[in-house]
């Protein structure tokens, strides 16, 4: 070993050199790539990539210099270290310049989109190896940062020269250093790495230290060289993802332009192009999906479970999300065309399908767009929306807030097929009832029932439809059965034609198939009601239909009245089978449907949809599970429960020939809440005929109506008018005749309790209290029907938050009315919500609207003290 250390002429150690001497370690990297070569300005510049390109302004001393012994001070850069561990906001540095280059993409047109070249980022890299992290322009950005603690050296610990004790002396210099810099800060090795056993050693010989120093001094060097090389890689994966999640944006781009196509072609009945977009979309996302994956997938995956992370996983699950709901669309669009590539014929036939076949394929589709609904549901409940664009966050929380009301409806309607496939005989046979109720002859449940049918389906086809007038099926009835005081005005014996008095049409359907297994007729798994209404809303769809053998054109505008004098005067009396048009038109119509299923699917439906929403098509199962699903869907025609105000008008024409075509009515309802909480109510009914001039004289007789108002239970009648006091007398001796009672009929009478000043018949029917009275209108002349009664309930006035509730119900069947409601209330009581469209004054809200079908309005008052 050799002693380098500065000496005097003498051969003493020069002091005052050694003096200016220090140890220095300089591992700073220079900078090789001005600035003005560099290519990228992708994101704002963030502090933790400033130390790679430049000195830091102020340096700051991590270990505490050792007073006692300032020998050794090895001046270096600590951020050395800590620039190329990197940590969590460095990683989120990446990402930030991806989430910069989405929102590039976003603000540009699908054409004109931005991209980066992938050459030029190849390009830049190969020009500054080692690889450099990236500049862009300067924008203000919070990053944590991690304040560092200094590392306490207790006063203890010393240092030994061959067995001599240094701490608390001068020291004597005894190993060599250069000069120190001028305005050189003085600084030593962060903690992260460097403990006072790495920087000074355990060496009690001279040598020993001089060896141990630079021993670790090498491995402090090959450690660092370890770390930079070891995360060479990582950049080079973090450049693959930042390359693969611009090609993901751009094909995210055009995915969700995609999207927007197939929802356009979806607005205006282009299904194939609906779907085709659907496919395109589900494809441009897959291939965003896979860019990421293939580009790194594996460390996304890891980096968006940890904290901070959100937004990648946010975005990532995006992408899903999207290629689930292009997944979805292309099932439902592919589903709605099913109908279009096929004619569907209800009677069978070579090369054609059936209803059931076309629905067990649409079940398909259904059941595997389902499917991708609740993965898309399910990535979308996993995004963070704040994580996302900000232009795009508005638009994810309606699709968040939508998605499980779709899904529900998707669910919805696969149990819908499943009941409809039941119903059309996909697992055994099944036989109906069918009923044509004349609304122009109003009952009950929504016309008298001059004509019936018998339908059989198997696996979806038609194999037998049989269409009769419903008086050849009554005259083969044995049973005598009393009929409602009100039928007895024209009939002595109840039957089939009369049985649909109840309002609450599963009764009605009850006793239609008890009168058809009486009259010799086959038991029935269910009873399907409709009105010429359905018929003549289809005819509008279908056009017309020919019907050369009766030398006819029938049409939507002149179905009922063409069919109704032929059915009625212009029939082969030899033949004697007045409804044998209906019969003949039934196979014509239903093959019209056919074809239009190709292409106005959604209209029928539409219609369809309408004629159930309206009680024109009512249907009854003797099955509890289907009927149990059509009460759920509101197509039983039941008399609905109400919380607390209710009211539904009904009319019954007896004997009044065809004239309800010719009545316009308008119903006029008013609540008035008084101070105590009671209510009254005022129900106003208003009939105008306006027969007199038609050329078919069915039209221009009296309308003769028994008129029952269904209310609340309990109510009671304070006032009536413009009724005819009229008293239902027997026509015979019914019981000397051999006659039974039916037990719904017998229960209603018992209840029956007759108010003598105005001849109002006050009774309970399906859970109701019902007035009835007389109504009758002669053509061109109006009356007016007024009752006023008491509800049997009071309106909490002393409550903080008080809830009134009215539900009107529609008449099935009938055309509806005009409606106006009036609710008042007292002093005492102030309104906080009404229900939408009403028009508020001082102390009332009314509203005029239409009752074609039920509606519902829900109130809430709060005490004004």
């Amino acid at each position: 070993m050799f002693d380098v250390r500065p000496r005097t002429l003498s051969g003493d150690l020069d002091l005052e050199k050694i003096k200016k001497i220090e140890a220095f370690l300089d591992l700073k990297i220079d900078d090789p790539v001005p600035q003005s070569q560099r290519i990228i300005n992708l994101r704002p510049k963030l502090k933790h990539l400033e130390i790679l390109n430049e000195k830091p302004e102020q340096i700051i001393s991590i270990v505490p210099a050792i007073t006692k012994n300032p020998r050794r001070k090895i001046d270096f850069w600590p951020e050395f270290f800590e620039s190329n561990i990197p940590d969590e906001s460095e990683i989120l540095s990446v990402f930030d310049i991806i989430e910069a280059t989405e929102q590039l993409l976003k603000e540009s047109e699908a054409e004109t989109a931005y991209s980066i070249p992938i050459k030029n980022i190849i390009e830049a890299k190969e020009r500054t190896e080692p690889a450099q992290m990236l500049e862009v322009e300067e924008q203000k950005f919070d990053f944590p940062q991690i304040e560092e603690q200094p590392l306490e050296i207790k006063t203890e610990q010393t240092l030994s020269f061959e067995n001599e004790n240094l701490s608390g002396r001068e020291p004597d210099l005894s190993f060599w250093s250069r000069a120190k810099l001028d305005n050189q800060p003085e600084f030593v090795v962060g903690n992260q790495f460097l403990t006072p056993e790495f920087l000074l050693g355990k060496q009690t010989a001279e040598k020993s230290f001089r060896w141990g120093a630079k021993k670790k001094s090498l491995l402090i060097f090959l450690a660092a060289a370890l770390i930079i090389f070891s995360f060479i890689p990582l950049f080079g994966w973090i450049n693959k993802i930042l390359i693969a999640k611009n090609n993901a944006l751009n094909s995210g781009f055009v995915a969700y332009q995609a999207l927007t196509l197939a929802k356009d072609s979806l607005e205006k009945a282009e299904y194939f192009k609906a779907e085709e977009n659907f496919k395109n979309a589900y494809n441009y996302f897959a291939a965003a999906d896979s860019q990421i994956s293939d580009a790194g997938g594996w460390l996304v995956s890891i980096l968006e479970k940890l904290p901070g992370f959100s937004y990648i996983s946010s975005r990532t699950r995006l992408i899903k999300a999207g290629q689930d709901m292009s997944k979805a669309g292309q099932d439902f669009t592919a589903m709605i065309g099913l109908f279009q590539k096929s004619e569907i014929n209800f009677y069978g036939g070579e090369n054609k399908n059936s209803l059931l076949d076309i629905i067990l394929q649409a079940r398909n589709y259904l059941e595997s767009g389902l499917g991708s609904l609740i993965s898309a549901k399910q990535n979308l409940d996993e995004i963070k929306i704040s994580a996302l664009s900000s232009q795009i966050q508005p638009q994810m929380v309606i699709i968040s807030d939508k998605m499980p009301q779709i899904t529900e409806s998707a669910a919805l309607a696969l149990d819908w097929i499943d009941k409809f496939m039941e119903i059309l005989g996909n697992q055994k046979a099944k036989k109906y009832l069918l009923v044509f109720q004349n609304n122009a002859e109003a009952r009950a449940t929504g016309g008298f029932i001059g004509t019936y049918g018998l339908l059989d389906l198997d696996q979806g086809q038609i194999k037998n439809l049989f269409i009769d007038g419903i008086f050849n099926a009554d005259g083969q009835l044995r049973e005598k059965i009393i009929p409602p005081p009100p039928i007895q005005k024209i009939s002595t014996a109840w039957s089939m034609h009369d049985a649909n008095w109840f309002a609450d049409f599963p009764t009605s359907a009850q006793k239609l198939m008890w009168f058809c297994e009486k009259t010799g007729g086959p038991t029935v798994d269910g009873v399907i009601s409709l009105t010429p209404t359905v018929i003549e809303n289809l005819l509008e769809l279908t056009g017309p239909i020919d019907m050369p053998e009766y030398e006819v054109l029938l049409n939507a505008q002149n179905f009922a009245e063409i069919t109704q004098y032929k059915v009625e005067v212009d029939y082969n009396k030899e033949l004697n089978q007045p409804k044998k048009i209906l019969t003949d038109f039934a196979p014509k119509f239903m093959e019209k449907i056919g074809q239009e299923l190709k292409n106005n699917n959604l209209e029928i439906l539409k219609i369809i949809n309408q004629a159930f929403k309206e009680k024109h098509i009512l249907v009854y199962f003797s099955e509890p599970e289907l009927q149990e699903f059509v009460k759920k869907q509101g197509w039983a025609g039941e008399i609905l429960p109400a919380q607390q105000d209710y009211f539904s008008v009904v009319n019954a024409n007896i004997n009044g020939y065809k004239t309800d075509k010719m009545i316009d009515e308008t119903i006029k309802h008013s609540s008035q809440i008084l101070e105590d909480g009671s209510i009254i109510d005022t129900l106003e009914i208003i009939r105008h005929h306006l027969g007199g001039n038609s050329q078919f004289d069915w039209f221009n007789k009296v309308n003769s109506d028994y008129l029952r108002v269904y209310l609340p239970k309990g109510s009671q009648l304070i006032w009536v008018s413009g009724q005819t006091k009229e008293e239902n007398k027997s026509p015979i001796d019914y019981q000397a005749a051999g006659f039974r009672s039916d037990s719904d009929v017998a229960q209603e009478e018992q209840s029956l309790k007759k108010d003598e000043a105005s001849g109002t018949d006050i009774f309970e029917e399906s859970g109701k209290t019902v007035f009835g009275n007389w109504v009758y209108v002669s053509p061109g002349e109006t009356v007016t029907l007024i009752y006023q009664y008491r509800l049997p309930f009071r309106v909490d006035i002393f409550g903080k938050d008080t809830d009134f509730s009215l539900l009107a119900q529609k008449q099935s069947g009938s055309p509806g009315s005009k409606f106006e409601t009036e609710i008042s209330w007292s002093q005492n009581l102030q309104a906080i919500s009404l229900p939408g469209g009403f028009n508020q004054d001082a102390g009332k809200t009314n509203l005029q609207t239409d009752l074609t079908q039920d509606r519902l309005f829900n109130f809430k008052f709060s005490n004004a003290k």
